[in-house]
């Protein structure tokens, strides 16, 4: 009897449901993993046959690595949910050194009693078995009797929740308010419980919390000191996987999970040395197996994928792809991949098969911040656009049906195990834009200005709002500038002239976004730099926008050449990258030669050009002799594209553990100072100051009210 994988069955007193993972007998319902349910349809399938080990490996764990214990711990889940004894078994009987053999009756499901029946219509969700269940009752029955059940059958139909395959979700729910930061969630193999990682401030240590879908209630497990949970459950519930940051190491940790009633979590088992991992995660693709990816921050944020088998301790690369981030399905028999497009700033999500080994394009042309989750059928993908606040349901034929909508930022989504339930990160995120006196300016030169100086504490915003304001960019006229804002739902360029704001409409077919923009000279032209690479000029005289042709390839940092005549712009090649400049009159395009720099910029004066290379360091180019200086050593990487130059001097910007700094060095004296100290909760990959044409005043945005809560999206 081959089962089509919808069919419920009756495997001796058990009616079995696949679709559910469920079995059921005398009105109780057992939710079991679905490995077991695997197994146990494997079996149906060949019922009294010894089926080898080996062949059941093969069939169950395609194209993952397990070894024999996997399957012997899978054996005795399963016999455990069934209520068999492996001494006298009624269901699975072990045949030394053979394998395994299903010893009871198997038929298509019909569960025995009227009793029995009604249970399984209010709590199966399947059309297909409430239809032939109601056809072996009135086979039994008199017509008073189909007429009664009639009536019942159309109450059920009704009351039956709509097929998940299909769902709306609608439902709303919060489950921390403010609290603090949570992150990091993940759903319990039943469903019933949610783990999550939660601290007070951006300063404080994390705690491990479960949350009972069903009580409602806050359960602190664990107390950690470091940073980087990301906890997983494994199959059956029994171990919870996290990682733990310490002093810029990380490691993997498995601990076991007694329930809910436990008040803590014992401390782990240190199971892998990961390395420098900053936004890790990890999924279990077996109860002794871990799939989890190991962050390098020296490569650009590429992650690697390894599986580890915890009884032998063995650890293999899964793929050569290196994605930023990735979810295993269901079924553990795939796995999505979300790797890097054509640009750096567009994602494409990659289909991986453990059968094959091999990948495929699935999803093209995902934002910059794209998040997803597996829905239960192994099938559809959940995917949130943390950007514009879209929750979207794709499946395999890349359609994609719009879920959920809002100005709120939803991260690290998780499907529960029935579909029924979406948990996910909530953001909230303002800021204020702030404009403070230079200190180069200023009678000391060695103030050095903290967020904790009265200046900014007493000084009144530039831009406020309660909104996200960013990247404020002076115009040379004193009247005006711009700056990026979602005000609107939308993250728009805004004009603003004596204190009068204007949102400025730049809507592109493909529907990119601005990453950064510039000034021209003569303010009646701004560069924009768009998320999918390309390059726009804007109009302000017109209010038009155009294209600037560059070629196929994505272009990084575009800055105006001296007056606005020209472009300077970077490409990366197989070499590194090489750096461009177009004529906007001859839209000739000339590489500026003997050099390997990421980010370009121009000094005022047109003699030299200044470079921040992927060597870390700022060098001085002149622009008649080529001859390359560098000035300042050790400049950090996060100062590409972030350089604000002057005839006498450059400021640009770098991460520090905190937040990021503001520089700079004076050409005359080359001493090198930091001007301004910023914390910053979330860093994002774009400028964060601009400094006046008169260098009299700098301007930067504080970040202000950023905490995330978790929310449930519900059916």
């Amino acid at each position: 009897m081959k089962h089509n994988g919808n069919t419920s069955l009756l495997v001796g007193q058990w009616l079995v449901l696949p679709e559910q993972n469920s079995i059921i007998k005398d009105q109780q319902k057992k939710s079991i993993e679905p490995q077991c349910m695997a197994l146990l349809i494997y079996l149906c399938d060949r019922p009294g046959q010894v089926i080898s080990r080996n062949e059941l490996l093969d069939a169950l764990w395609q194209g993952i690595v397990v070894n024999e214990n996997t399957l012997t711990k899978t054996v005795a889940m399963l016999r455990q949910a069934l209520g068999d004894d492996v001494k006298q078994p009624r269901y699975i009987a072990t045949r030394l050194k053979k394998g395994y053999q299903l010893i009871a009756k198997v038929a298509v499901g019909e569960p025995p009693t009227v009793q029995d029946e009604t249970t399984t219509l209010i709590q199966s969700t399947s059309h297909a078995t409430l239809y032939n269940a109601t056809l072996s009752f009135v086979k039994k029955r008199t017509l008073y009797g189909l007429l009664i059940l009639a009536v019942i059958v159309f109450v059920f139909w009704q009351a039956l929740p709509s097929d998940n395959s299909n769902a709306t979700y609608n439902k709303f729910i919060p489950v921390t308010a403010g609290l603090g930061i949570e992150r990091d969630p993940n759903f319990s193999p039943d469903g019933q419980l949610l783990i999550y990682a939660e601290r007070k401030d951006e300063n404080a240590d994390f705690d491990l919390m479960i949350y009972s879908v069903k009580d409602k209630s806050h359960h602190k497990a664990s107390h950690f000191t470091g940073d980087e949970l990301a906890p997983a459950w494994s199959p059956d519930g029994s171990k919870i996987a996290y990682f733990l940051k310490n002093n810029g190491h990380c490691s993997l940790y498995v601990t076991d999970f007694n329930g809910i009633t436990a008040t803590t979590l014992k401390p782990g088992k240190k199971v892998a040395d990961c390395g420098y991992n900053n936004e890790g995660q990890i999924a279990w693709s077996g109860n002794d197996s871990i799939v989890y990816s190991d962050r390098n921050i020296n490569t650009m944020g590429e992650h690697k994928l390894y599986q580890l088998q915890l009884g032998s301790q063995y650890r293999k690369r899964i793929t050569d792809h290196y994605p930023l981030s990735f979810a295993l399905s269901k079924n553990k028999r795939h796995m999505a991949l979300l790797v890097r497009a054509n640009s750096q700033f567009e994602l494409d999500i990659h289909r991986f098969s453990f059968a094959t080994k091999s990948a495929e394009p699935w999803l093209l042309g995902l934002p910059a911040m794209t998040e997803f989750a597996w829905f239960s059928d192994s099938e559809r993908l959940l995917v949130s656009d943390i950007y514009h606040g879209k929750l979207s349901i794709i499946g395999s034929d890349t359609k994609q049906q719009l879920l959920y909508q809002s100005n709120s930022m939803f991260s690290q989504p998780v499907v529960s195990p029935d579909n029924s339930l979406i948990a996910l990160v909530q953001s909230s995120v303002k800021s204020n834009i702030y404009e403070l006196a230079n200190p180069l300016v200023q009678s000391s030169h060695q103030l050095k200005l903290t967020p904790d100086n009265d200046d900014i504490q007493k000084s009144k915003p530039l831009v406020e709002s309660s909104y996200f304001d960013y990247l404020h960019q002076y115009s040379h006229r004193s009247d005006t500038a711009a700056f990026l804002s979602n005000r609107n739902g939308e993250h728009q360029l805004w004009l603003s002239t004596k204190g009068v704001e204007r949102a400025v409409d730049i809507r592109m077919a493909d529907h990119s976004e601005i990453l950064d923009f510039h000034w021209s000279q003569d303010d009646t032209r701004i560069l924009l730099f768009m998320n999918n690479g390309k390059m726009l000029l804007y109009s302000v005289t017109q209010d038009t926008v155009s294209e600037l042709e560059v070629g196929n390839e994505p272009v990084y940092y575009p800055v105006w050449d001296n007056k606005g005549d020209a472009v300077l712009y970077s490409k990366m090649t197989d070499i590194g990258p090489k750096l461009w400049r177009l004529d906007l009159a001859s839209k000739i395009r000339q590489p500026i030669k003997k050099t390997h720099a990421v980010s370009i910029v121009a000094s005022p004066d047109e003699r030299f050009f200044y470079l921040l290379k992927t060597t870390p360091g700022l060098w001085q180019k002149d622009r008649q002799s080529g001859k390359e200086t560098l000035i300042v050593k050790n400049v950090d990487i996060s100062a590409w594209g972030s350089m604000v130059v002057f005839n006498d001097g450059i400021y640009w910007r770098e991460d520090s553990a905190t937040g990021y700094d503001i520089r700079h060095y004076e050409l005359n004296t080359k001493k090198t100072s930091t001007l301004l100290s910023i914390p910053q909760a979330t860093m994002f990959n774009m400028r964060y100051f601009d400094v006046s044409p008169r260098q009299e005043n700098i301007s930067f945005y504080q970040m202000s009210d950023y905490q995330s809560d978790l929310v449930f999206l519900g059916q």
